[in-house]
């Protein structure tokens, strides 16, 4: 490995020249182009954190240092895995519902499964920094491979909420699973999933190679989609729960009509309350980056027996999960090719969050 100790007051381009006397940088060519990454960047466009080699002569190394006192690099023609770009998030969100990805700490296959593990690095408004190879993902996941995974669904509902948890290629996680406002309504509750809903196993990443999975179907494998909708009545424990706001047959036809306005408010958030609290400034972008040479696509699988167990209710009405969805979430799915690069990477990202 080389290391170089450098003075934070020189130029990047000075940097630059160190490094290419060391045969560490190679000069631009047509599928190599080697640009600093900016730190702590104040744009509003994560790609701006890229500096541009115009600017170099004018900009201290003291502006670009990033975590770990090291300076960052990013080839922006790379053809094949290139470095991605996006923003630590702790929620991927979507109107009134959010999902959140962790390691499943709660059983003991998963406790095994992830000893010694790194927790997984949630990113939002990912871009390729490559020219060459162009991708937006908005939201990814990377953990390490072998990662038994946990997901927290949290959503608004009526009544409660039903959802739906998978890859959009591939076994379903969940198909449909219910959580209750405990006799509530119009309210915002949370699941914790960490197995499959059918066949009980822990749900382990994977890389889609390792899983054979063709070629044509590894980004829709990769595309994991959270997806809730509203209770509106249930029994359970021998007691029939039911929203108040639920029509009978004929209104709900004029409830459809209103339902359509309401959600079009929704999404410029001009209805309810908000899930979250209200994001920090976004005029601040601490953006970081997961090389992508350490990185292959993953998806879902499952593993071992697990050992949470699911409650059960007698659903009498709900919305329609495709075309009345209070919210969907996705995201995609990578695991790191090794141990030793999910640890430095993930290091590195969590000390560039907010």
């Amino acid at each position: 490995m080389n290391v170089f100790e450098l003075d934070p007051a020189i130029t990047a381009a000075e940097a630059r020249a160190t490094f290419a006397q060391a045969g560490f940088v190679e000069p631009d060519g047509e599928h190599v182009a080697w640009r600093f990454f900016v730190y702590d960047s104040t744009a509003e466009n994560v790609r701006d954190a890229v500096l541009g080699l115009d600017i170099e002569p004018l900009v201290q190394i003291r502006a670009l240092i990033g975590p770990g006192d090291r300076l960052y690099l990013t080839n922006v023609r790379a053809e094949r895995r290139p470095d991605l770009m996006g923003v630590p998030v702790d929620w991927f969100e979507d109107r009134r519902m959010a999902v959140r990805v962790e390691l499943n700490t709660y059983d003991a296959a998963g406790q095994a499964a992830n000893a010694g593990k790194s927790a997984p690095v949630m990113l939002s408004r990912v871009r390729s920094l490559s020219e060459a190879a162009a991708g937006i993902y908005d939201n990814v996941v990377v953990c390490e491979r072998g990662s038994a995974l946990s997901f927290v669904v949290q959503s608004w509902g009526t009544a409660g909420f039903g959802y739906r948890l998978g890859p959009q290629s591939g076994a379903l996680i969940a198909e449909a699973l219910y959580v209750t406002n405990g006799g509530q309504f119009e309210t915002t509750t949370a699941a914790l999933l960490y197995r499959y809903q059918t066949s009980g196993a822990v749900i382990v990443a994977e890389a889609t190679d390792v899983l054979g999975v063709p070629g044509g179907a590894v980004v829709a494998a990769q595309r994991i989609e959270t997806r809730t909708w509203a209770l509106n009545a249930y029994a359970q424990g021998g007691q029939t729960y039911t929203w108040p706001g639920l029509a009978s047959s004929i209104e709900q036809i004029i409830r459809a009509a209103i339902d359509a306005v309401r959600n079009v408010a929704i999404r410029n958030g001009l209805f309810g309350a908000a899930l979250l609290p209200p994001p920090a400034d976004q005029s601040v972008i601490r953006a970081a980056v997961v090389p992508g040479e350490t990185i292959t696509p993953g998806t879902t699988a499952a593993g071992g027996p697990s050992g949470q167990s699911l409650g059960s209710l007698s659903v009498i009405n709900e919305d329609d999960p495709t075309t009345q969805p209070i919210g969907v979430a996705l995201f995609y799915l990578f695991v790191f090719d090794s141990a030793a690069e999910a640890a430095r990477i993930v290091g590195a990202v969590n000390a560039s969050a907010p």
